[in-house]
């Protein structure tokens, strides 16, 4: 998976096409194993938290487990050092492999119950608990932008709700008088 490339979306398309377009740029980006970008500028800090707190709640992962059986990205999963150490200290070492000076967790995952269901859920790495989020998406203006795995079905559906109801509430401001860029 990697960095997302520019995608036009006209805003003004009616909805079939509009809903067609989005559906182009998932199925683009997958093909081509980019980000999705989503039309929401982060600016880091609070802001980027809460815009993450509430599209996170969104993800309803079902059974698939293809993040944690092939990791997207072909490689371990990396871990930030301090929750690796905690891991590895409540679950040992075996599930992990040592690259540079990073715990990385091997994969498939380790950490899969037989039933292909996360045995630490509750522990589980930042990197987890974020995924399908991912950084690498911008604008013609430099702006940082949110972005979606674009392997990650769940990912798709809300790519696509989210670009719908911008699309619709656009059109609602427009109607009523408000200019929107």
């Amino acid at each position: 998976m990697g960095e997302s490339e520019q995608w036009e979306v006209d805003w003004d398309l009616p909805l079939y096409l509009f809903e067609a377009r989005i559906k182009h740029i998932c199925e683009d980006a997958k093909q081509k194993g980019k980000v999705i970008p989503l039309p929401i500028v982060i600016k880091g800090g609070a802001t980027m938290l809460n815009y993450i707190t509430l599209l996170i709640s969104r993800v309803k992962c079902g059974s698939c487990t293809k993040c944690c059986s092939t990791n997207p990205y072909g490689n371990p999963i990396e871990t930030m050092n301090q929750e690796a150490k905690i891991l590895v200290q409540k679950y040992g070492p075996n599930n992990f492999i040592q690259y540079d000076d990073v715990l990385q967790i091997k994969v498939p995952c380790g950490f899969l119950d037989s039933s292909g269901r996360c045995s630490i859920y509750e522990d589980r790495p930042l990197v987890c608990v974020l995924y399908p989020f991912q950084y690498g998406a911008g604008d013609e203006d430099g702006n940082g932008l949110l972005a979606m795995a674009s392997d990650c079905p769940e990912a798709q559906r809300i790519v696509l709700e989210i670009y719908m109801y911008r699309w619709y509430l656009r059109k609602q401001f427009i109607r009523n008088g408000t200019k929107i860029p």
